[in-house]
């Protein structure tokens, strides 16, 4: 997103984790790690707080770099603010159709999260901000002339040569605006945390090790940010990170995780059955839309031919004895971790 790529450049290139509430629970490491996983650069903060909890430094020194890097936050916070809104509004000022448009939307027919911002759109795609137009056609953005808005409150969008956008507004993301932000920041200080007790228990650091399992069983890695009820859907699935090993809960199949989603998007949810939908749903949220959804490698002994899709968080148990997976593409995507 346009935004994050703004943070990232002024906070130079790194992620930033903090530990958070703890919560107990049972430990599954699974064992099996992406191939991004090697590139741990741009995660060096990471591993520099998750170092100096295993090390055991001075609670007043560790508070007083969270208080820095909380600052430093929140000033880089307004000023990205103060520049996206001044790219949005600057220029001419927003017609009145996209006065209307302003806020979040999705794109039903990809799924796209649309960030409206004076006049200018985030489609959370990696392919940068697009700035909306008006001519003799109409409103046009990123090649679409905005057509019509249905009495369902859904807008239509189409291109010339062919081609529909379908948007509406996006309610499970209003509904918790920081989720998404919190959820992958979460996934981040996990997958550095699992990386790193993999390494420890192949030097046989042991203090390390214990450390770092404690940590894995709690839910170390929640942002400070998050809210009581956040870090309770975060520690949930707190064991469901990239490279980790799992069983379907009711149909037994064997796979791993290569990816996650903070939300079932429209294309996911039109494939998901009822049953699917009320064991997604949980206490405290409106939708079954707001549970995350896992991008899973299937095992070749299970489906034949295995492949990739995407199953709900409540379908998924982290599982030990997965592991190794059996697939044509772990040689491609995956790096064995007999260590855990």
């Amino acid at each position: 997103p346009f935004a994050a790529e703004v943070r990232s450049l002024l906070l130079g290139g790194k992620v930033a984790t903090a530990t958070g509430a703890e919560i107990g629970g049972r430990s599954s490491c699974g064992g099996m790690a992406t191939q991004s996983s090697r590139d741990e650069a741009g995660l060096e903060e990471a591993q520099e707080t998750l170092e100096k909890d295993a090390d055991g430094e001075e609670e007043d020194e560790e508070e007083d770099e969270e208080t820095r890097g909380k600052t430093q936050q929140e000033i880089v916070d307004v000023v990205v603010q103060e520049f996206f809104d001044e790219m949005a509004f600057s220029g001419e000022k927003p017609t009145p159709e996209m006065v209307a448009l302003q806020g979040t939307w999705e794109d039903l027919a990809s799924g796209c999260i649309i960030d409206i911002v004076g006049n200018i759109a985030d489609f959370n795609d990696g392919t940068d901000i697009h700035h909306a137009t008006h001519a003799s056609e109409g409103l046009t953005l990123r090649g679409f002339i905005f057509r019509r808005a249905m009495e369902e409150g859904l807008l239509t969008w189409q291109r010339p040569e062919g081609g529909t956008m379908l948007w509406a507004r996006a309610d499970h993301v209003l509904h918790d605006p920081t989720w998404a932000k919190n959820f992958h920041h979460f996934k981040v200080s996990r997958t550095v945390l699992r990386r790193r007790l993999a390494r420890a228990l192949e030097e046989e650091d042991l203090e390390s090790v214990s450390a770092m399992q404690l940590a894995w069983e709690s839910a170390w890695g929640c942002p400070k940010e998050a809210t009581p009820t956040q870090e309770l859907r975060l520690a949930a699935g707190r064991h469901l990170i990239p490279g980790v090993c799992v069983r379907h809960r009711r149909h037994d199949l064997r796979a791993v995780v290569l990816g996650c989603e903070p939300w079932v998007r429209a294309t996911h949810a039109r494939r998901m059955t009822e049953e699917e939908r009320d064991l997604a749903a949980r206490p405290g949220l409106n939708s079954y839309r707001l549970q995350p959804m896992y991008c899973c490698l299937l095992d070749d002994r299970d489906i034949s031919g295995g492949g990739i899709v995407f199953m709900p968080e409540a379908d998924l148990i982290p599982d030990d004895e997965v592991y190794p997976l059996e697939s044509t593409f772990v040689p491609t995507l995956l790096e064995p971790l007999d260590a855990i």
